[in-house]
């Protein structure tokens, strides 16, 4: 295996701000959120100023040193992008993407 360059987020939190679509149609603004993400990646949980526990989770990932912060101005945005293919599609790939697949 080569060697990891760069830095990973697992089992850290962000702190940032972003947008993302809970549903479709719907549009969710994040500002100054914890997003903590675990050992497989996934997002575990994501706190928001004005939640309960947030003061602390942000205290105690401050304190632990498992605290990223993004820069003041940057936003988090979700992939509105289909970004897998199955094998049996690679003849059309780039082929028909504004057919839904029930077509």
């Amino acid at each position: 295996m080569g060697k990891r360059t760069g830095r990973h987020l697992r089992n850290r939190t962000l702190l940032a701000s972003g947008f993302h679509a809970p549903q479709r149609g719907s549009i969710d603004v994040l500002e100054d959120a914890l997003i903590a993400i675990g050992a497989d990646g996934a997002i575990e949980a994501i706190h928001r100023p004005g939640d309960a526990v947030y003061d602390d989770v942000r205290a105690a990932r401050t304190a632990d040193g498992t605290l990223e912060t993004l820069p003041q101005g940057t936003y988090l945005l979700p992939g509105f992008v289909d970004l897998h293919v199955h094998a049996p599609q690679y003849p059309q790939l780039g082929l028909a993407l504004d057919v839904p697949l029930e077509v």
